[in-house]
């Protein structure tokens, strides 16, 4: 099969930080590399191509839609097996939809936006591989065990951690799963009682999260 421009140069600047990621501890399936750190937890890094759009639709989109074409990026994961809430991966390769705790590379550099490196251009490259060796490996390298996540939760550092606006639950499930039952309950507790949580979103919780985990006493 013939490969496009674009696809050829994302092959060029993975290879190319290839090195560096296996000097880590990595291993490299296509775009993406993998590092195991104990325990079940993973690390992720993902090279991401902008999508590609065909459909020949109008200009005037161009106003609300950002055209990536010919761009790329760089995202960063890590996977925590006890919080599971979406299930388990589908193999024992870890993807960037996998990861509990996700930062775009961009997110980690002074200017702090989101940063795509033309493919087309040739200090993109070094580039990029200048900040995965500068913010996006030393943020990875934080994550070694699972006291330093729930350290960041507790202390209120939870920005850093790159999780969702549910992260609580994510943070109960890790408790639940090394045993530390009680303070898992209050992490819930806490987080139903806020006024942030809405319907249909409460109603999940409720329902299904609760239920699964035994944990529907915490309604009374």
């Amino acid at each position: 099969m013939s490969s496009t421009p674009t696809a050829e140069a994302m092959k060029q600047i993975v290879a190319a930080a290839a090195p560096l990621l296996k000097s880590a501890g990595f291993r490299k399936r296509r775009h993406s590399f993998n590092r195991l750190v104990g325990d079940g937890l993973a690390h992720l890094v993902n090279f991401q191509m902008g999508l590609y759009d065909p459909s020949g639709r109008p200009d005037v989109l161009a106003d609300i839609r950002v055209n990536l074409h010919g761009l790329f990026t760089i995202n960063l994961g890590v996977f925590v097996p006890e919080m599971d809430r979406q299930g388990p991966p589908s193999s024992s390769w870890i993807n960037d939809y996998d990861c509990q705790l996700r930062k775009r590379i961009g997110a980690l550099m002074p200017e702090q936006n989101d940063v795509w490196w033309p493919l087309d251009f040739e200090p993109s490259q070094e580039q990029a591989i200048d900040a995965l060796h500068d913010v996006g490996l030393p943020w990875l390298g934080q994550f070694t065990d699972r006291q330093v996540i729930l350290g960041k939760f507790q202390t209120g550092d939870v920005e850093d951690l790159g999780m969702t606006p549910a992260c609580a639950l994510d943070i109960a499930d890790l408790l639940l799963g090394t045993g530390k039952i009680q303070a898992a309950e209050q992490i819930v507790r806490n987080y139903l009682a806020s006024d942030e949580v809405r319907r249909p979103h409460r109603d999940h919780v409720e329902d299904e999260y609760l239920e699964l985990r035994n944990l529907r006493h915490l309604l009374d």
